[in-house]
């Protein structure tokens, strides 16, 4: 009882004292998305990467706590009540093992408490209030007998875990909060963070218990034997698309499959060579997506406003990542690039405001990034594709090599002054929003400044081009040629032109 008394009060300094730093570095970010009631909360410790995700409401506080005992943590509380909390944690099969062995593991009491409950057996700190089925995982609500406390166990069990002698069936994760039964609203807010609750990653993408989907969930066409995907007309969040349908293969999903369904994972088959665009566009509660090795072209606005993303699942032989792809992903945080790819098109990017760090393999010839993944170039150097917003350089001079500066390039940057080559001749829209940066040197060479090439946000809406729409609304005055793209830009922006030689 004294090992689990500590591990309870370890846990709530470990909330109160990370409180500070979740305000500063998760919260607030996301209360700059207008129109949002929630954010995804993960742990995200780059030692330590969660594989979970759920929804905290936007007016609460929440963030990283995984150093605290080595193992994936995410903690949430209201700034106005801190006694309104909640912890989140992940037990790997691993990690379990590791915490069993160790007798003075601050979490072992839980884990062997745990490890009981989950079979149905109530012990003398855990008394069993529930089980229930947590979107195909089994799940088990516990009174912490006389601590105010309660926990949510939740398994993936695996058949094939090779730890099974230890009591280890697979991997777990435990939510626990504070009790408050006089408080509905916090009681609510507390149920509808685990129900949220999605599992991510290869690490864990969808639980063991998951089946494909059967025939009847979809509209599908068959053609010279094969059948194409037409939407998606289930009621279930976590979906296996099967790899055949009254016995012919599936190759295809038209446009729009998936549109603004309330889908959190889905697992696309091998079998599937094309895709049509908007495939999940709107999905605004998809966290992880697992595309088919046999795809080769990820379409236009194929995640297209999908904020919640942590996990394209991007597969190798995929060869071209085509223009709005990941459009408003405010949650992908990192992407790494299959070496098969050889071509992102303009606008790929654009309004993933928290895209941190971009991995290209060594074995990909088609592109470049710099050491730390904060800056990605075509492998030609002609095209500056992305500079994320975790490079902390104020000054930046931009290759000469480059002619084309992709949309949104430098959104959010931290930069205070750019450098721009002679031979650049494009600079799309939105490539200097949110940046520190007041006044640009655009050379004659540049011929196009802030376009918006066939864009298409919303199902039925046209296709729109558009040009000399703002790169950024701190520039305030454009240096340039008389006559110039430079000049025809500030003109219609209403910025200070001076004249240049």
């Amino acid at each position: 009882m004294k090992k689990r008394f500590l591990s309870m009060l370890l846990v709530v300094v470990l909330c109160f004292c990370a409180f500070a730093y979740a305000e500063e570095e998760t919260a607030t970010d996301f209360r700059s998305i207008p129109g949002y009631t929630c954010f995804p909360l993960v742990a995200d410790n780059p030692e330590t990467p969660g594989h979970f995700c759920v929804d905290c409401p936007m007016e609460w506080t929440g963030g990283d706590a995984s150093e605290g005992y080595g193992v994936p943590t995410a903690f949430a509380a209201d700034p106005n009540n801190l006694s309104h909390s909640v912890v989140i944690t992940e037990l790997g099969t691993l990690d379990q093992a590791i915490i069993l062995l160790d007798d003075e593991h601050p979490l072992g009491g839980f884990l062997r408490e745990g490890l009981n409950v989950i079979k149905g057996e109530s012990t003398e700190n855990s008394k069993i209030l529930e089980q229930f089925d947590l979107h195909g995982l089994p799940a088990t609500r516990v009174e912490m007998v006389g601590q105010g406390f309660e926990m949510i166990w939740i398994s993936n069990p695996d058949e094939e875990c090779y730890l099974l002698d230890w009591g280890i069936e697979g991997d777990l994760w435990y939510f626990m909060y504070p009790v408050d039964p006089d408080d509905k609203e916090y009681t609510q807010i507390v149920s509808g963070m685990v129900d949220s609750f999605t599992t991510t990653g290869i690490y864990t993408s969808i639980p063991c218990s998951i089946k494909e989907a059967p025939a009847s969930d979809f509209i599908y066409t068959i053609d010279q034997d094969e059948v194409c995907i037409e939407a998606y007309t289930g009621e279930k969040e976590y979906v296996i698309v099967p790899d055949e349908i009254e016995g012919k293969p599936v190759t295809s999903m038209g446009n729009n499959a998936f549109y603004e369904k309330t889908v959190r994972c889905v697992t696309l088959p091998d079998s599937i060579r094309e895709m049509g665009h908007h495939t999940f566009g709107g999905c605004a509660h998809l966290v992880y997506a697992s595309m088919p090795e046999s795809l080769e072209v990820l379409p236009d606005a194929t995640f297209e406003s999908c904020f919640r993303l942590r996990d394209p699942g991007l597969c190798d032989g995929l060869k071209k990542i085509e223009q709005t792809a990941f459009w408003g992903n405010n949650y992908l945080t990192e992407l790494y690039l299959p070496e098969t790819l050889e071509e992102i098109e303009d606008d790929a990017f654009a309004f993933c405001s928290y895209l941190g760090y971009i991995t290209v393999p060594e074995e990909n010839k088609h592109f470049q990034g710099n050491d730390d993944g904060t800056i990605l170039l075509s492998a030609d150097g002609e095209k500056l594709i992305w500079y994320s917003f975790m490079n902390e350089d104020k000054e930046y001079s931009v290759p000469g090599s480059v002619k084309q500066i992709y949309s949104g390039a430098f959104r959010r940057a931290s930069l205070t002054g750019v450098t721009l080559p002679d031979g650049l001749e494009y600079i799309g829209y939105a490539a200097f929003e949110n940046t520190g940066i007041t006044e640009l040197h655009i050379p004659a060479s540049v011929t196009q400044i802030g376009i918006m090439q066939n864009v298409q946000i919303g199902e039925g809406t046209e296709l729109t081009t558009a040009e000399y729409i703002s790169i950024g609304e701190s520039i305030k005055t454009i240096y340039g040629v008389p006559g110039s793209a430079a000049e025809k830009y500030a003109e219609i922006q209403h910025l200070t032109f001076v004249p240049e030689e």
